[in-house]
């Protein structure tokens, strides 16, 4: 089943189970309520008189943002218009889901019978044709110009539940999304916030920059190595209120952390999955992303972007859905699974 997020407001207009309906929310998806409001509340809640069992009703804890940079076309995906003309339906014919009533284009077969674990919402839009732009406004929440006025969720929840453990609590796969310039970032909160890359898990070898330990040095490069970490830390000293500066240290205890750490060497550990499943998934960037998605959430991560790009086709946009469709199909319906 789908499965929302329960947030207990307070109140003293009470049911008789103890919570009042005037307080109490209920959300399943990331949209109207900003997430910083929601992750507010759920704090204070949390910390709030009330019976254990009352807290643990906030089953949420980790997003999954799968973005499609471009713009799927939901006329040949999830919204084929099955009762339009010819003319108007598109090439791909239309099937019948695990949702009565409710139909896909034949190129999503595997993700028709996982529908049910979906609320597909067909209603949004923002009118707004500039691909920055659109991409910042849809990843914060807020309108602002193509440069990234505003943090994006992501980093927004990093920032309200802070770093726990070795894993960082904002995660992009493989990358945040970009066109001319890199996307979804952490603005004015600053660059502790920003997301951790962990580059392409379809690679062969794969491994995270910073989650390996590192090859051996000789006596020469290590003494390099000191000379430029005194350099960089005597300007450190130097230059006061720039955050990439302030912050180095910082970054610096992370990524030895994330070194060090055996939790956060095996969230990333994707060969460790096997064989059967990485193939159920898709032996493609966007399969073994999901698939790095769901081991980082099963191990606390709050917040991960999957990023597919790709889908800004224009003329030529059934070749280009030809070989990306079939990809977001079987990849996000295990993820589903």
């Amino acid at each position: 089943e789908f499965h929302m997020l329960d947030l207990y407001l307070g109140g003293s207009d009470r049911r008789c189970d103890g919570m009042s309906r005037r307080n109490f929310l209920r959300i399943g998806a990331v949209g109207s309520l900003s997430l910083a409001t929601a992750l507010q509340a759920q704090a204070a809640s949390s910390g709030a008189a009330g019976s254990t069992s009352e807290r643990k009703k906030h089953r949420a804890k980790s997003v999954i943002l799968v973005f499609l940079g471009g713009g799927l076309s939901h006329h040949d995906s999830f919204d084929p218009k099955p009762d339009a003309p010819p003319e108007i339906r598109g090439n791909y014919k239309p099937i019948a889901t695990s949702v009565p009533g409710l139909m896909v284009t034949e190129m999503l077969p595997r993700m028709a019978r996982v529908m049910h674990k979906l609320a597909l919402v067909r209603s949004g839009a923002h009118n707004n044709d500039h691909h920055e732009t659109a991409t910042n406004w849809v990843l914060s929440g807020r309108f602002g110009s193509a440069f990234g006025d505003f943090p994006a969720m992501g980093a927004v929840v990093a920032h309200e539940t802070g770093f726990r453990g070795a894993l960082p609590p904002y995660v992009s796969v493989p990358r945040n999304p970009s066109f001319t310039w890199e996307l979804g970032k952490s603005a004015y909160l600053g660059g502790r916030y920003e997301s951790f890359k962990t580059g392409d898990p379809n690679a062969p070898g794969f491994k995270v920059q910073d989650v390996a330990p590192a090859e051996e040095l000789s006596a020469r490069r290590t003494a390099r190595r000191k000379n430029l970490l005194a350099a960089v830390d005597e300007l450190a000293k130097k230059v006061e209120g720039n955050d990439a500066i302030s912050t180095y240290d910082e970054f610096r205890q992370q990524a030895a952390s994330l070194i060090l750490s055996p939790e956060a060497r095996s969230a990333f550990a994707i060969d460790q999955e096997s064989a059967k499943l990485r193939d159920r998934y898709g032996r493609n960037t966007f399969g073994q992303s999901a698939l790095l998605a769901r081991r980082l959430v099963e191990r606390g991560v709050k917040f991960v972007t999957v990023n597919f790009g790709g889908w800004d086709h224009h003329s030529k946009i059934w070749d280009g859905l030809k070989g990306r469709l079939p990809e977001l199909d079987t990849g996000f319906s295990a993820l589903m699974e």
